[in-house]
């Protein structure tokens, strides 16, 4: 073989290593940027329950207790047309 073969034959490979790595880099960077996504999404989750279970606290809680609300009596049911 002669040797300005050999030497092209030596680029090529370096060039198909070169972009192979590129290749394998670009996809790993999608995983991670994926796998942080999941991250995200994971937390935004986790957030969003603690502030319903921190609401249906509240309204179990009582925001306005029973005994607090003044007796409607038959204004209730005349307000809503006897239902």
């Amino acid at each position: 073989m002669p040797i300005s073969r050999a030497l092209e034959s030596v680029r090529e490979h370096i060039t198909r290593l070169v972009e192979e790595t590129r290749i394998n880099r670009d996809l790993a960077d999608t995983e991670l940027d994926r796998r942080l996504g999941q991250i995200r999404d994971a937390e935004a989750d986790t957030s969003r329950r603690a502030q319903l279970e921190e609401m249906n606290g509240r309204a179990s809680g009582g925001c306005c207790p029973i005994g607090a609300l003044p007796e409607l009596g038959g204004r209730w049911r005349s307000a809503t047309n006897g239902r």
